[in-house]
């Protein structure tokens, strides 16, 4: 025979055990659900980080390839700099040169216009004193054709 005896009592204290240990049971589950539920949080606060770390990344691969074309046209302006400063350093040259023979020009043609005055004095004083002369050569003929048409017209008389 049965060492127990099953009785309603052994039931129900059979019964009020799995009942604590499915509590038991349960309460843990209800544990191991929030911490589920913690972690999906945790999961779900680092997937919207990882995300805005992605943004940010591609902001910063775009940020990168700005500066990227920057530095190449950046380089094209230095090259052309450098050009332009070869072709001003000769032109500068050439100013320099073009500066001397103004002021050689410059200094001849000071001269030039002193001359122009002196020499425009000079036939100012000659027109005046060779306007008397021509003035007392062409009297002197005038009294030479008046003496000669009076000796004609006394001698046709």
């Amino acid at each position: 025979m049965p060492d127990h005896e099953i009785t309603l009592t052994t039931i129900y204290e059979i019964l009020q055990d799995h009942s604590r240990t499915l509590q038991d049971h349960t309460r843990t589950l209800q544990d191991h659900t929030r911490m589920l539920q913690d972690h999906g949080r945790m999961l779900h606060d680092h997937g919207r980080l990882l995300q805005d770390h992605t943004g940010r990344l591609d902001r910063l691969d775009h940020i990168d390839s700005v500066q990227s074309t920057m530095a190449l046209r950046l380089i094209d302006i230095e090259a052309t700099v450098k050009e332009h400063s070869i072709v001003l350093r000769s032109m500068q040259f050439r100013l320099d040169s073009l500066h001397g023979l103004v002021e050689v020009l410059e200094r001849r043609t000071g001269r030039i216009e002193q001359e122009y005055v002196m020499i425009t004095e000079a036939l100012r004083r000659l027109e005046s004193r060779f306007d008397s002369i021509e003035a007392e050569r062409l009297k002197e003929r005038i009294d030479a054709l008046e003496a000669r048409i009076q000796a004609l017209e006394t001698t046709q008389a």
